[in-house]
């Protein structure tokens, strides 16, 4: 590779393995472009300014003071209306104009030079002397060894720099190029991200941070030929801490990149201030709060790209009066609200990804007026929308993902009238009807996914006219009848590569649903209700998997990368690690707490931290949990052994006296699932590696993490339990289940058949969990009746409660029903016998056993 990194981007924005990004998107792109580049020379070329031999000077001039002295000149500093910093000096009647030096001006005060920052940075800055801002002022006065004066242009440059470094290097250094060690030259070997899941890393020569060159050649520092910074990229270095504020106050930067780093808190409203700023991207972090409003009010944004944190309330409406804004990603993100209508006033927005949020509402029809809209994806939401027809006036629209939530109505026919269509995902929706004729009419169409929908009849011939069509999935739908030859023709040397049908029968007695006379499906699944499981069969090969819905179709396999890095073998940090105190402070449970990363070593702390878990949720605050609230951390001592303790104690004593593995964002899965443990015997399951060892969570047996997106060797970064399967593992208990499930925030699918638990649901703690979809409680002793409570989040579509003792009416609410409904279950299961039904049959026909 070449030692010159680029200012663009390595990789897109997504968890998906698609192609990366080229810098200048095709009209059918497959993944977000890279930024276009500041027009500005970014040069690893040294500087004017001499390179000093070696970290340590041959002679040192005796250490100056921060502090006021009596020698002062009693001048005034001042700043630039662009920001930078003017230092007067005695003797002048100006500001002095200095050339670049390697001698120190003694005759400038270091009391001035202090006044003059603080001019900008504000008038308490330096009040702490083991701050990041006087520990880099007192780096660059006596010890930096390139001997920069103040009045040098690039003394306020350099300084932030610094000051940036030694703010994110408290608990642990970075990833590479870190400081030099006394006895160091400056040259370093960086480890550049190339791409991710799983991260690969090509080394490249640079220069160290806070060595003795030139600001400009550090490591991920780029700069114009007037040594201006004007970009930092330093994606996947194990940066930690919050938003470095001292980066505002360059007043030429133009690109931040801080990509796959552990940063926290909140990200502070002052970056609107940056005027010259075009891209920003802080995705893969662990930033929490809301997004700031005034972002959208900057002049040159073009690039905004938060996804993957913590951020919480809605999207602004004032991202409708950006007039620069091309990309806006705010994907896996807890954000809830709606999309506003005010979005289609971004005339340029290109590339917007809204993906796997709490995000509800309706698709709002103003998207049509994205006239250079490309990419539009707002799947694993909870919002409740038909196709609205506009999105037809898209000129240029490429990839459209609705997936996996309560999408209603039909497919539009203006849908296939989008001549750049590649990629249409609508699986696991509640789309109906019949799949439109003018499909044919997409000839770049190359993915059509619509598995898991209610959508009948047949498969069109004019399918056959796609001839870009690679992934076909119409499984686990409706459709019956075979599939025609003219779908067939494109297999082979047209290109089809994946074509699954439900064309395999329920029993040898049976017919399937579909028909596959020419065998030509790659897959053909079981059309049941009842099945619970995702795998199909390969007429030709054998039992093989679904592909996963964000696994593109197979491509050669590329040349491997030269000189790669596995992350795996890269040193581990021997830094002290913070405590909780450190970080941001808890406000809510789970999403604020402090970086999933830093262990809370103090048992008083992590007790602190788990009564804020459980008083900030409002189920489980009202829970059995609720005992342990303002109790000292006495009442646990030995009470995870004693059998005759309650759970949530059992657990709580587990979790803060004897778990000294948890990590601060583990604490909610690793309490919700110790109490699950102790209420249903947990001793005694048939299946139970790794529960309450040491171990991740994502670890234990039967706990699944971050399906279908990310991959365990991303832990613990990327981490979120989406899927419990303790199937047929010998739970039991007389109780109902623990109220504390709820703190599983990311929950999709609980299964639980084949136990032998018993009591009452807990319908609201499990209701409200706001990404369920799947919950399997049949086989079981449950008793009483079924609530409505069981849908609250909206989202639920499959439901099985059979071979249990409820009794009463099974709700008429859950029924699927065309309209009026506050859910629509697609497939559920009940004892008819004992429940009285008012759903059975229809366009769904539910079984009863």
């Amino acid at each position: 590779p070449s030692p010159t990194p680029t200012l663009a981007p390595t990789s897109s924005p997504t968890r998906d393995p698609t192609p990366l990004a080229s810098a200048e998107p095709t009209r059918q792109p497959s993944s977000p472009p890279s930024p276009t580049p500041p027009t500005v020379v970014h040069s690893m070329l040294p500087s004017s300014r001499p390179l000093a031999p070696t970290m340590t000077p041959t002679t040192k001039s005796p250490p100056t003071t921060l502090s006021p002295t009596a020698g002062s000149t009693g001048l005034t500093p001042t700043s630039n209306p662009n920001g930078t910093l003017v230092i007067p000096t005695a003797g002048t009647n100006g500001p002095s104009v200095m050339s670049p030096s390697t001698s120190f001006p003694f005759f400038i005060s270091p009391a001035l030079v202090r006044s003059s920052l603080e001019a900008v940075l504000g008038d308490s800055t330096f009040d702490n002397p083991s701050s990041p801002q006087s520990r880099a002022l007192d780096w660059i006065l006596n010890e930096d060894a390139l001997r920069v004066a103040p009045t040098d242009p690039n003394f306020f440059q350099r300084f932030l720099l610094a000051t940036f470094y030694l703010s994110t290097t408290k608990y642990q250094p970075w990833l590479s190029c870190n400081r030099p060690d006394p006895g160091m030259g400056p040259e370093c070997v960086y480890r550049k991200l190339i791409s991710t899941f799983p991260d690969e890393f090509v080394q490249v020569e640079w220069v160290r941070w806070m060595s003795a060159t030139d600001e400009c050649r550090w490591a991920g520092v780029f700069c114009d030929d007037f040594n201006q910074t004007r970009a930092i990229e330093l994606d996947a270095q194990e940066i930690r801490g919050e938003f470095p504020f001292a980066l505002i106050h360059l007043p030429f930067l133009q690109s931040i990149r801080l990509v796959r780093n552990e940063l926290y808190g909140t990200i502070p409203s002052e970056v609107s201030q940056m005027n010259e700023l075009a891209n920003l991207e802080l995705h893969y972090n662990y930033f929490s709060g809301p997004i700031p409003s005034e972002l959208f009010d900057m002049l040159a944004l073009s690039r905004l790209n938060l996804g993957d944190n913590q951020l919480t309330s809605t999207i602004p409406t004032e991202i409708g009066q950006m007039s620069t804004l091309r990309n806006f990603f705010c994907f896996d993100n807890p954000i809830d609200g709606s999309i506003p209508s005010e979005i289609g006033n971004t005339k340029f927005l290109t590339f917007t990804r809204m993906h796997n949020t709490r995000i509800g509402g309706t698709l709002p029809t103003e998207v049509g007026k994205l006239a250079q809209l490309r990419e539009l994806w707002v799947s694993r939401n909870l919002m409740a929308f038909t196709i609205p027809s506009e999105i037809g006036m898209i000129p240029d629209m490429t990839d459209f993902r609705i997936h996996a939530q309560n999408v209603t109505g039909t497919l539009p026919i203006t849908l296939f009238q989008l001549q750049f269509l590649k990629r249409f995902d609508a699986y696991d929706t509640f789309i109906s009807g019949t799949i439109p004729t003018e499909i044919g009419l997409s000839s770049r169409l190359s993915e059509f996914r619509v598995r898991g929908s209610l959508l009948d009849g047949t498969l069109p011939t004019e399918i056959g006219a796609a001839v870009g069509m690679r992934s076909l999935w119409v499984h686990r739908t409706l459709i019956s009848g075979s599939i025609p030859i003219e779908i067939c023709r494109l297999r082979g040397s047209r290109g089809l590569v994946q074509l699954t049908a439900d064309c395999k029968a329920e029993t040898p007695d049976e017919d399937p649903k579909v028909l596959d006379p020419f065998r030509c499906a790659t897959a053909c699944c079981v059309h049941s209700v009842n099945s619970s499981s995702f795998e199909c069969d390969n007429p030709a090969y054998g039992p093989t998997a679904v592909p996963d819905p964000n696994t593109p179709p197979p491509t050669p396999t590329p040349m491997p990368v030269q000189r790669t890095l596995n992350p795996a073998t890269l040193r581990p940090s021997t830094a002290p690690m913070p405590v909780a105190s450190t970080a941001a402070p808890i406000t809510n449970a789970p999403f604020l707490l402090p970086p999933i990363h830093v262990p809370i070593v103090d048992e008083e702390e992590r007790w602190t931290v788990l009564q804020s878990i459980i008083s900030t949720n409002e189920i489980v605050s009202t829970s059995s949990s609720a005992e342990l609230l303002g109790k000292p951390l006495s009442v646990l001592k030995g009470q995870a052994f004693n059998t005759t303790a309650s759970p949530t104690k059992r657990a709580a004593s587990w979790l803060i006296l004897e778990d000294q593995k948890g990590r601060s964002g583990e604490l909610p899965w690793r309490y919700a699932l110790a109490v699950l443990y102790f209420s249903t015997g947990g001793p005694n399951w048939t299946r139970r590696g790794g529960w309450l060892s040491p171990a991740h969570v994502c670890e234990w047996q039967g706990v699944l993490c971050s399906w279908p997106f990310y991959f365990k060797s991303n832990w613990p970064a990327l981490d979120r339990i989406v899927s419990l399967n303790l199937d047929s593992n010998n739970l039991t208990g007389e109780s109902s289940l623990p109220e504390e499930l709820n703190l599983l925030q990311d929950l999709v699918s609980l299964f639980l058949s084949n136990n032998a638990l018993g009591g009452t649901l807990p319908a609201l703690a499990i209701g409200s969990i706001p990404t369920l979809l799947y919950l399997y409680v049949n086989n079981n002793q449950f008793t009483g009746e079924i609530s409505t409570d069981l849908g609250n989040n909206g989202r639920l579509h499959t439901l099985f409660v059979q071979e249990n003792n409820f009794t009463g009416d099974f709700p008429l609410e859950f029924c699927a029903m065309p309209s009026g409904s506050i859910l629509r279950l697609r497939e559920f299961g009940l004892d008819c016998r004992l429940l009285r039904c008012f759903c059975c049959g229809g366009v769904n026909p539910t079984p009863c056993f």
